[in-house]
């Protein structure tokens, strides 16, 4: 994978969002605490920072890519926490959410993000609420 160029261990929240976009502030948040739990923990116990090749989102999963991947299993265990942590949090604002494909494509969303979403492209949702409820109610 080619390294981007934009990378800082010292501006880390700016490195995040020029991968994930301004838009996922819930998963850049996590990702940006993450990395400055690496970057600081690298320091105090003298271990040479690597260098992170790419973050991006792949099927609705959160996806970190770094260069000589490290054997120590702290910084495994840092990395590890934030893609499981944004797996089920909305890449917008960080709420609990669900995975979902609304207009084509893999989006971690809450369901109020999801809404927006839809209406910002002015069609429904791809998960009808009322219509589930009824069909439960029909069925029970």
């Amino acid at each position: 994978l080619p390294m981007f160029d934009q990378f800082d261990w010292e501006n880390i929240k700016s490195s995040v969002e020029s991968e994930l976009g301004q838009k996922c502030r819930g998963w850049n948040r996590i990702v940006t605490h993450a990395l400055e739990q690496v970057r600081d923990y690298c320091h105090e116990n003298d271990i040479h920072l690597t260098e992170v090749s790419q973050i991006k989102e792949k099927f609705g999963e959160l996806r970190i890519y770094y260069s000589d991947p490290s054997e120590d299993q702290m910084i495994q265990i840092y990395v590890g926490q934030a893609i499981t942590k944004a797996n089920v949090s909305c890449e917008h604002c960080g709420n609990a959410c669900q995975t979902q494909r609304p207009g084509g494509c893999w989006r971690n969303l809450c369901c109020w993000c999801a809404h927006k979403l839809a209406e910002d492209r002015k069609q429904k949702p791809a998960f009808n609420h009322e219509a589930a409820l009824m069909m439960a109610i029909f069925n029970a």
